[in-house]
């Protein structure tokens, strides 16, 4: 096999390195549109649940977040700071809608929470519900 000249390295290397940034971004699409985005930790502890929410560069008033029974669903719009003044050879940072459901693992009180926004990190802490129990009485007539 002959050897590539240095212009066609150029144009092969080139042809993959656009190749690979289409790929990328499907990814990358893909990820928001799958509901993999914003990245989210959960913790357990005694009394309570703890859920970090990654939302860098994300402002407060862009994001929503709501509890129905055990599901958390997070809502929102990533909008980069506009910066004037400047030509932009490249702009990757674009405006894009999110929205992610997770479910928690155990139930929690809706009206028992704390939540704070520092640093890019939206962390909500539940106070888990009471585990419930109840006595079923066994009697010879099938009643209660």
């Amino acid at each position: 096999m002959d050897e590539l000249s240095s212009l066609e390295k150029i144009v092969l290397i080139h042809g993959l390195g656009g190749e690979i940034s289409n790929i990328l971004t499907r990814i990358v699409k893909d990820v928001y549109e799958q509901g993999h985005f914003p990245p989210v930790d959960i913790s357990l502890r005694n009394d309570s649940v703890v859920v970090w929410i990654e939302l860098a560069g994300v402002k407060r008033e862009n994001v929503k977040i709501y509890l129905y029974e055990d599901l958390l669903v997070m809502e929102g719009i990533i909008r980069p700071a506009k910066a004037d003044n400047y030509n932009f050879l490249r702009v990757e940072r674009n405006s894009n809608p999110f929205r992610r459901i997770v479910k928690l693992p155990v139930k929690v009180d809706s009206k028992n929470f704390e939540a704070r926004f520092e640093n890019g990190v939206f962390r909500i802490e539940f106070k888990r519900m009471p585990k419930e129990f109840v006595l079923i009485k066994l009697t010879e007539d099938g009643g209660q």
